[in-house]
């Protein structure tokens, strides 16, 4: 707790988990070490796939422009590589698409 408002200091943006955390303490270490340079695994996200909010995004951009053959290619990707089922699909593509009700 006592480096909590200098992590938030450099952070300068929310995040939601402890995750930067760890890997900020891990930074620092390594500076007061002295090294300059460091190459961490954090990210791997990207190159797994992504996120949900922006793969349902990209999904409903392909429904936007009526790209049926892509839209149906990334959705087979996203069940196969991510082991999304297509109701949990399908619904986050509407949860884009459809204005809220209330």
């Amino acid at each position: 707790m006592e480096t909590l408002s200098e992590l938030i200091w450099y952070q300068d943006e929310p995040f939601a988990s402890s995750s930067i955390f760890a890997q900020w303490c891990v930074f620092r270490s390594t500076a007061e070490n002295g090294l300059r340079v460091m190459l961490d695994g954090q990210g791997a996200d990207e190159q797994l796939a992504g996120y949900d909010q922006f793969v349902m995004a990209s999904l409903a951009r392909l429904f936007n422009k009526a790209q049926w053959l892509e839209l149906a290619r990334e959705i087979q990707s996203c069940r196969r590589l991510r082991g999304d089922k297509f109701s949990f699909l399908v619904k986050g593509m509407a949860n884009i698409l459809l204005p809220e009700s209330g």
